[in-house]
This record gives C-alpha cells, structure tokens and sequence, in this order.
C-alpha cells in the first residue's frame, strides 16, 4: 500500500471520534460510546483489512504463476537441450545414416508448427552456435518428395566436393541446390528454402562425428520452437501437384517411369533423377 493510501485511514479515524462526540453531546448520557466506537473501528479497519488482504492474495498468485512459468521454461530449455535424434521415424524407418564412402553422419528429419519471423536471422544464428564440422540446411517440406529425395541431394553435394565441382563454398548450400534441381543459389532458396510462412520444414544434419548431430538437432528445436514430426516429408496429393509443377514433371513421364509401380514411387525417382541431371550440367 503506497503513502497516500495510508494517510487516508487515520484521517477516517479522526473523523470517527469527533462524529462519536458530537453524538454524545447531542444524545446526552443515555448514549452509549462503547457500540458506536466498536462499529466506528469496523468502519475503519474493515476497508484497510480487505485491501491488505486482497493484495497479499494478488502477490501470492503473481508469485506462483511467475514460479511456474519459470519451472516450465526450465524444463522446457532442459528438453531442449537434451534433445535427442530418434533412431526411427513414425513407420519404423531409420532416419540416422552413415555414409561410409564419405565417413559422414547424416540425420533427416521434419518439424510441424514452426515459427519463424525472420529465417536470416534464424539461418545466421544455426550457422553461428553449430558445431565445427556440422553442417545443417533446411527446406519447405512442401516440395520434399520424402526423405530420399534428401538424402540423395546430401549424396550429390558429397561427390560434388570430393570431385571438387562444386559451385558453393558449404555443404549445406550445394545440398539445397541439388534438392531444388537448380544451379543457382537465389533459385534453390526460393524455390526449396524455408520461408517466415513456413510451418512444415525439412532438416538436414551432416556431421563427422553423430555426437554432434545431437547437438545440432537440440539447437534446432530450441530455434524453431516446432514439434518433430517426420510425416511432413511424406507425399501428399496437395505436395504431389506442387513437386510436379516446380520440377516440371509431366503425366506421361509418370506413367514411363511407373511400370507396375505406384505413381508416389514414381515421382519420387523422376525428382532423384533431375538431381542427377544437374550433376552432369556441371
């Protein structure tokens, strides 16, 4: 209770008295002060007990939500960073590699709900806090024709370095341009890179060292604030039209390249093919 609000209560008490004497000489000796004066201390403490009281009330719930918003965002930043990769996805399938030819860890996986205002800013703080020798790349789920279609985009960007074609200077970059079948940087990124309205992703983590895959991938969730969920690399009929469109695939290829396989199956290997198309461009 401030100054003011104190200094209120001793002027109604003063002013309790003189109206308690003023009616005693008015009512004479049959008055009795004593029930007046217990009514009159009513008066005052009541009001100044019942904002003591509410107050204390709000302090201790202020401080117990302020407790639990703490103890949330604690635990919440301990998930964070003891994230782990999961071994498997939603169907059983391993979504952990290693890549013996290039002695590379590779983890794919996809995030649902995210948020992220401003993806340079989000791109610089991966690339600032990663681990040395871990590279991280991430796309709009919504043109990934499932995970292979990543991991054979790792795979060319691997050759591509080895073989020392590459046009970029970061893993991380050649694989977006192989996953978008694109030989310009500005073209993949907007075709295939995460965007402020993006809220399914995909991820790519290459690392020498599968300890630090986790750390990256802790790093990621802390970032985007999203839930793992790996279905988002799944086909669709709605992602089924756009991978077409984007990667100019055509009804008639679909159908030459099915041959009593499914048509999923199918773009899936025509995508795969255009990224190798552009390996041999270079």
């Amino acid at each position: 209770m401030n100054a003011e609000s104190e200094s209120e209560v001793p002027s109604w008490s003063h002013l309790c008295k003189v109206l308690l004497e003023l009616a005693a000489k008015i009512r004479g000796p049959s008055f009795k002060s004593d029930n007046y004066a217990k009514q009159a201390s009513c008066w005052t403490a009541f009001p100044r007990k019942k904002r003591n009281t509410s107050r204390k009330r709000r302090e201790k719930q202020n401080l117990l939500k302020n407790e639990r918003q703490i103890s949330s965002k604690q635990e919440y930043c301990h998930k964070c960073m003891h994230a782990q990769i999961p071994e498997r996805d939603s169907r059983g399938r391993e979504v952990l590699s290693y890549i013996e030819e290039f002695k590379t860890h590779l983890a794919i996986n996809g995030f649902r709900g995210t948020r992220i205002e401003n993806t340079e800013t989000f791109l610089k703080a991966i690339s600032t806090e990663k681990p040395t020798d871990t590279e991280a790349q991430f796309f709009g789920a919504n043109l990934v024709a499932t995970w292979q279609h990543l991991y054979f985009a790792v795979l060319n960007a691997l050759t591509t370095f080895k073989n020392e074609h590459n046009i970029s200077r970061s893993l991380a970059m050649e694989t977006i341009l192989y996953a978008s079948a694109q030989g310009q940087i500005s073209k993949a990124t907007e075709l295939i890179g995460i965007k402020p309205e993006s809220t399914e992703i995909a991820t790519v983590i290459i690392a020498k060292k599968p300890e630090d895959l986790n750390l990256t991938f802790s790093m990621i969730i802390r970032h985007i604030n999203a839930r793992q969920d790996d279905r988002v690399l799944e086909l669709s009929p709605q992602k089924d039209k756009a991978i077409r469109k984007n990667f100019k695939i055509s009804d008639t290829e679909i159908k030459t390249v099915m041959k009593g396989h499914d048509a999923e199956k199918a773009l899936v290997d025509l995508v795969i093919e255009r990224m190798a198309l552009l390996a041999t461009q270079r």
